[in-house]
């Protein structure tokens, strides 16, 4: 999709979300009518918000699912943000997880909206991002590290050894046929806070980190269960990730 078109379809699926939340429900032919674009185009801009749990799709129409976690679209032109946004829509209301030292992570803080959301992390930056106060920061404690302002050590592997989160978000320095980071300190933070994920284990990567290797490994690829890129991305290795079983996502971004 051109990369100008993308900001249409924001735009675009950005009304149809508040003319629901006005409206509480309207049909796909008001909503053709409103918004000046063709049916199938509104019944495949409803598929999609569907699947984001954005809506309720009826015959004929659609709903707000709920208001309050509404999350709109909006347009990045830098591919980090556009991989943390799209995370975001995986975290749901109560749930506590895991971020890394990955700046990529990080960034979900900036767009977590309206959810009571424990994050345990060992970035000390996150302890500095402005965020929505629902949600709480838990530093795991630790030897700190600089330049990287990370927390490592038995400290730190101790207390996330005490949790039992329901997602785990994690950043590298490359993605192959394993998980790989330049710093040997991080890769057992990375294996402790998966090993104590009860739920999904989610890779955030833009594509320049796609098919490479560093030192370090901070997980097999078994034990991941999402990955998150750019449309950049190389398609052989979201091929090989799909056979794997790992469910792929890739954004897309723009410049204006």
């Amino acid at each position: 999709m051109a990369k100008q078109t993308q900001k249409t379809v924001s735009e675009r699926r950005n009304k149809i979300l508040q003319l629901l939340i006005d409206e509480k429900t309207l049909s796909v032919e008001k909503l053709s009518e409103l918004l000046s674009v063709s049916i199938p185009t509104i019944r495949r801009d409803l598929i999609i918000l569907e699947e984001e749990n954005q809506i309720i799709r009826y015959f004929g129409g659609a709903k707000i699912m709920d208001e309050t976690t509404y999350c709109p679209y909006v347009p990045y032109k830098n591919k980090k943000e556009a991989i943390a946004f799209e995370a975001c829509k995986y975290i749901e209301d109560g749930d506590t997880i895991f971020i890394n030292t990955s700046s990529t992570a990080l960034l979900i803080l900036k767009f977590l909206k309206n959810k009571h959301v424990n994050v345990i992390t060992n970035n000390v930056k996150a302890a500095f991002v402005d965020r929505d106060p629902n949600v709480s920061i838990i530093l795991t404690g630790g030897e700190l590290r600089i330049p990287k302002e990370t927390l490592v050590g038995d400290f730190a592997l101790k207390n996330i050894q005490g949790v039992q989160a329901h997602k785990c978000f994690l950043g590298c320095s490359g993605i192959s046929k394993e998980l790989s980071t330049s710093v040997l300190q991080e890769t057992a933070i990375n294996h402790k806070m998966q090993k104590h994920t009860l739920g999904s284990v989610f890779v955030l990567a833009d594509s320049s980190k796609i098919g490479r290797h560093h030192s370090f490994v901070s997980s097999d690829l078994s034990k991941i269960t999402h990955l998150i890129t750019d449309k950049d991305a190389d398609k052989e290795y979201i091929e090989y990730f799909n056979s794997l079983g790992i469910k792929t996502i890739q954004v897309d971004t723009y410049e204006d």
